[in-house]
């Protein structure tokens, strides 16, 4: 589970990071959205949906489900654990989850645009912050993230894009779930550590 949720995890973030870190570029618009990621040499199907800086990953990886709520504005991501045994959501800090998207005034020109599952969206070349590898995001002009590659690979890509209202209530801790806070510098699942 915290395998499938860290791939997933870093996919998606890695979409919307670059060589600056001050802001954050937050999606404008609630959407769902199904993508395709590339993890472990296997083309993974992911449910993202986005309501004001929140985001809910689904996704099934090797037979483990895995959900993960990230909050866009910096403070934590949670990994939600719904074993028959028991049901955890385990928080990171931000500074763990080593995510930092930039703003739309912090990126790059443009390099040209595309049209990714019938939207258009403008190509940027951005550094992961943590491997300094460089990969090229479609963006569209509401901020969210359509497609990522990688030498040549697509590592994320939207197959379908809805703009709607989300229930919030998907993007916060279920009840009866036991949360656990991991603190900073423990290595949480997120962290790579």
């Amino acid at each position: 589970m915290i395998k499938v949720a860290t791939i997933a995890t870093s996919l998606v973030l890695l979409g919307v990071s670059s060589t600056s870190a001050q802001d954050v570029t937050i999606p404008q618009s609630d959407y769902w959205m199904s993508a395709t990621v590339q993890a472990e040499g296997e083309r993974v199907p992911m449910d993202l949906r986005h309501h004001d800086g929140k985001v809910r990953l689904e996704t099934t990886f090797q037979e483990q489900e895995a959900v993960v709520l990230l909050d866009m504005h910096g403070e934590e991501a949670t990994v939600l654990v719904d074993s028959p045994a028991m049901k955890m959501a385990m928080i990171i800090p931000a500074s763990e989850a080593n995510f930092a998207p930039a703003a739309p005034e912090n990126l790059p020109e443009p390099m040209g645009s595309a049209v990714v599952a019938g939207e258009s969206c403008d190509i940027y070349r951005v550094d992961d912050p943590n491997t300094g590898e460089q990969g090229d995001m479609c963006m569209t002009s509401d901020s969210i993230v359509l497609r990522l590659e990688s030498e040549g690979e697509t590592l994320f890509e939207a197959d379908a894009l809805e703009r709607a209202d989300q229930d919030p209530s998907l993007f916060e801790v279920p009840p009866g779930y036991q949360v656990m806070r991991m603190p900073a510098g423990a290595g949480g699942p997120l962290s790579g550590h």
